[in-house]
């Protein structure tokens, strides 16, 4: 029979564990590496407050269509002959 120990901690526990470090690390690692080489520029981040001016052109109205007096040729009794 084995004997309690009072520091025991199972095998599953310890692997989990380092596992999730070793992921943690991996993630941040990853992190700083796509944050120095992304071409965003430090100032996007240090000064959002300032904006340019905004540049656009309104969008032009539609033009209402046009309308139609012609009459339908399908129908005889409407050419009034």
């Amino acid at each position: 029979m084995r004997k309690s120990n009072k520091n025991f901690v199972p095998r599953r526990t310890v692997a989990v564990a380092f596992g999730s470090m070793a992921l943690s690390v991996f993630a941040l690692l990853l992190w700083g590496k796509l944050k120095l080489v992304t071409g965003v520029p430090r100032t996007a981040y240090a000064v959002p407050e300032e904006r340019l001016p905004a540049t656009k052109k309104p969008a032009p109205s539609p033009k209402p269509p046009a309308k139609t007096t012609s009459v339908p040729t399908d129908r005889p009794d409407l050419h009034g002959d």
